[in-house]
C-alpha cells in the first residue's frame, strides 16, 4: 500500500504534467492566433501559415477559421 507522502509526491507530479501540458497547448493557440492575424493582414497566405504551424491547409483552416483563397 502506498504512503501518504508517496501518494501526496505522485498527484504532485500528475499537477506539474498538467502545468506542462497547459503551457504547451497555450502556447500552440497563441502561435495559431499570431498566424492568422498575419493571414488577416496578408504578410502571409494560408498556405504559408499552415507551414509554419506543422500542419496541413486543412488543418490550419479547421483550427483558425480561415479558409484558402
Amino acid at each position: 500500500m502506498l504512503a501518504f507522502s508517496d501518494i501526496d509526491r505522485q498527484f504532485d507530479l500528475y499537477v506539474e504534467g498538467e502545468k506542462k501540458f497547459a503551457r504547451e497547448e497555450g502556447k500552440a493557440e497563441g502561435m495559431v492566433s499570431t498566424l492568422v492575424d498575419l493571414v488577416k493582414k496578408k504578410i502571409l497566405s494560408i498556405t504559408q501559415a499552415a507551414e509554419q504551424a506543422n500542419m496541413t491547409v486543412e488543418e490550419f483552416e479547421e483550427k483558425s477559421g480561415l479558409k484558402a483563397e
